[in-house]
């Protein structure tokens, strides 16, 4: 019960995502999952671990995304840089998707440059209002605990977030 498709980022560019599930709508589904990949990849990565993922767990649904940039989404960057910083970019569009899937509680998994768009979504997530719900859990794969936010605001606001 696979989908894929575009979703549409909060500047009207198209992001490539696909979603895995062994449920059909009508079962219960455990929980949501979103897998995030690290530069110069895209969500094709995560195949081998959707499938394991998928085999111990069917209840569960995995979401992947090709970060802006990257794979099949939008490769368009030039008309953000005066406003925005690159991880902030990246963090606003988890904040769509995870509002297009319905604002639900979803488990983020990020390798890499994926870990710190999450931190970055961490730090933001209670100034925006697109992003309404804090993530289950936030699981960082081969990350430093740093973003550029982290600059100007203090480490240890990040700590209890991923706790």
């Amino acid at each position: 019960f696979n989908t894929e498709g575009y979703f549409t980022s909060f500047d009207d560019e198209k992001l490539w995502f696909k979603t895995y599930s062994q449920v059909t709508p009508d079962q219960t589904r455990g929980p949501k999952i979103i897998l995030i990949h690290g530069l110069s990849n895209d969500g094709q990565v995560w195949e081998g671990v959707i499938y394991l993922l998928l085999s111990n767990h069917p209840q569960t649904e995995i979401i992947t995304y090709d970060l802006r940039g990257h794979g099949a989404s939008s490769q368009r960057f030039s008309h953000l840089t005066n406003d925005y910083k690159l991880e902030e970019v990246h963090a606003l569009d988890l904040a769509v998707l995870s509002k297009r899937f319905g604002g639900f509680r979803p488990i983020l998994v990020g390798h890499s440059f994926g870990g710190l768009v999450i931190q970055e979504y961490l730090l933001r997530t209670k100034f925006w209002p697109l992003s309404s719900h804090k993530p289950r859990a936030a699981i960082l794969v081969g990350t430093n605990l740093w973003t550029p936010s982290l600059k100007s605001l203090d480490r240890d606001k990040l700590m209890p977030l991923l706790m």
